[in-house]
This record gives C-alpha cells, structure tokens and sequence, in this order.
C-alpha cells in the first residue's frame, strides 16, 4: 500500500476519532449540566426537557453539536478539509434538480455546510459579509449587485441556499415559533416569486458522523404579500416540527427560555 492510499485512509480516520472524542466529552458536560439542572442551579427550556429521546441525551448531542462545530471550524482550515466535507450527503426530489430557493434554520454545522457548497458548486448561499470571508465565492452578500446575481443565478437553473429563521426582520411577518413571537423575514419567498422558482425547505440529520441533507416539503410562492407570508408560516411550522423533534440540530436551543 503506497504513501498516498494511506494518507487517503488516514484522513477520514482523523475525522472520525475528533467526533469520537467530542462525544466523550459532551456526555461529561452534559452530565455536568443535568446536575446542575437537578441542584436548581442552572436551567433548560421546556423545549429540551420535551424533546422525545428525552432531557439528558438531548443535553448530550446539544453539547456534542457544540464541540463538533468549534472543531470543524479547524478541521476546515487542515488538510483534514476534503475528508470533512465528504460528512455531507444531500438529495434533492426529481422535480426540483434544478432552479429552487432552499431555506435553512440555523444549525451548528453552518459553516460545513457553506464550505461544502463551495467546493461542491451545489448552490449560492445568501448570507451576512461574515460568510463571504468564512466560505469564499459561493456566499452572495446582501444588497443590489449581490440580489441580482442571486436571481440570474435561479433563473438560469441554479439553487441558493437562504436562512429562514431569523426573528426580528427588517421585513416579514409576525407568528409564533417554539412559543416566542418572532417576526420573520420574509425574504425566502420573496426570493423564491421574483424568480419565479418553488421554495423546498431541506431536513437536516445528523448522525454517526454525517450531515444528510433531505428535502422536505416544497412551496410554489405567488406575487401578492399575503402568499409569501403563509408560504414563510408553513416552512417555519415545519422547521419548529423538526427542531421539537431534534432540537440538537438548532443552533439556540440551549438559549430560549420560554418554548411552550
């Protein structure tokens, strides 16, 4: 076996040991924190001690999403990178392989996520300056010059990848999301009717080691505001389904204090 092949082997090995490793030490902090939760000394949203695998194993993948993240940020940066990246799977369903608008929620592998589009060619990322720096030219800032871009990009056929969960917008709608009012942007529809393209929601997993990226339900969006405001309601009602269900795959699950 030549230098090369194990290097090649070594290097997916080194990826996986780092996460065995972050386990090991998320289930001692979250330890730490169930008994901090017990002696009343620290608290947990209703949204974890809900959560169906129950209190302490979602402390625990909370805290190892946590430790993970910090290591990716300097897995990426090595040459660790490639064999970080091929974490990733996706699918898109056969009716959406090209132009759509797909909206996120905030998860701890964000920036695994925008490196992997970058590298990958998949879709753009509309985000804040900070990921243009963080993940080079697939990341599209905000502004004029930056949204014509994006609707060149979909309406020749491409996809952009758009966070949907942000709470206090500029311009949006206001509901109810894990049992906090939030006015939510709107721009993902927006998007999605100036372009002319459906809006597919993806479901995030993560699990023995891999990021799966699943599509999830798809919305056509009309022009008129009040269809883009019911279309961002049911992909938020669908992220909050998620999120209840695994609230370790959000990034601020362990700050809301008052989910119903």
């Amino acid at each position: 076996m030549t230098t090369f092949h194990i290097r090649r082997q070594l290097r997916p090995f080194c990826v996986c040991s780092l996460f065995a490793g972050c386990r090991v030490c998320a289930a001692l902090v979250a330890a730490l924190h169930s008994l901090l939760v017990r002696c009343r000394l620290a608290d947990v949203s209703p949204l974890i001690s809900a959560a169906p695998a129950g209190r302490a194993r979602t402390l625990r993948d909370i805290w190892f999403a946590r430790l993970a993240r910090e290591s990716l940020v300097l897995i990426l940066r090595t040459f660790l990178r490639q064999a970080a990246l091929d974490r990733v799977t996706y699918a898109l369903p056969p009716s959406h392989e090209s132009g759509c608008v797909i909206a996120v929620f905030h998860m701890p592998w964000a920036r695994l996520l925008a490196s992997w589009c970058c590298d990958s060619d998949l879709a753009l990322i509309v985000a804040g300056d900070v990921w243009v720096r963080r993940a080079g030219g697939s990341v599209v800032p905000g502004g004029v010059a930056g949204l014509r871009r994006v609707i060149r990009h979909l309406r020749a056929g491409g996809r952009v990848v758009v966070m949907a969960d942000f709470p206090r917008a500029r311009r949006g709608c206001t509901i109810r999301f894990l049992g906090q009012p939030w006015h939510a942007s709107t721009f993902p529809a927006r998007l999605a009717a100036c372009a002319g393209v459906p809006l597919l929601a993806w479901n995030p997993s993560f699990d023995r080691g891999r990021l799966h990226l699943d599509p999830g339900p798809a919305f056509a969006v009309g022009s008129l505001p009040e269809e883009q405001e019911a279309v961002t309601r049911s992909v938020l009602a669908y992220f909050e389904r998620t999120i209840r269900e695994r609230p370790a795959l959000w990034s601020y699950s362990l700050r809301l204090r008052t989910a119903a």
